[in-house]
């Protein structure tokens, strides 16, 4: 989970204006695969090269501006992007976005040990959208 917050670029620290932004910017700070290899980011990058997305590939240097693009929260939210949400206490999560439900995003998050939850976000949690870049996926939006 440390790499999320890296990932997500945000301008404002206070909650306020947090959900005033409701855009997420990926860096282009450069990463080495191991480095972003980790936690949270490396599930996301496994789960996104098993499914046919553009992925970083081991022995890579990279940016993460080459794999993932912002989305406005205004759009609606697709199969496989990235969303960042806060929890009932304030604190920030990720996850990948299966389908739109009702009221928000349903979508996978891990929680150890090889093990994900499926859950339903509410539009007031999500703090902001990052949408793959295609590679040869069907399920893959194009860009």
């Amino acid at each position: 989970m440390r790499h999320l917050g890296l990932v997500f670029v945000l301008l404002s620290l206070s909650s306020l204006q947090l959900f005033a932004f409701q855009r997420l910017v990926p860096g282009d700070r450069l990463w080495s695969y191991e480095e972003a290899h980790d936690g949270f980011m490396g599930w996301v990058i496994d789960q996104l090269e098993a499914a046919g997305f553009d992925a970083p590939k081991q022995g890579e240097e990279f940016a993460w501006s080459k794999y993932l693009s912002p989305v406005d929260t205004t759009d609606v939210p697709q199969k496989w992007d990235i969303v960042k949400f806060l929890d009932e206490k304030g604190e920030g999560h990720g996850a990948l976005v299966l389908d739109m439900g009702k009221n928000g995003p349903v979508v996978k998050k891990p929680i150890g040990d090889g093990l994900v939850i499926l859950m339903a976000i509410d539009n007031s949690q999500v703090v902001g959208y990052l949408r793959p870049h295609k590679a040869n996926s069907r399920d893959a939006p194009h860009i």
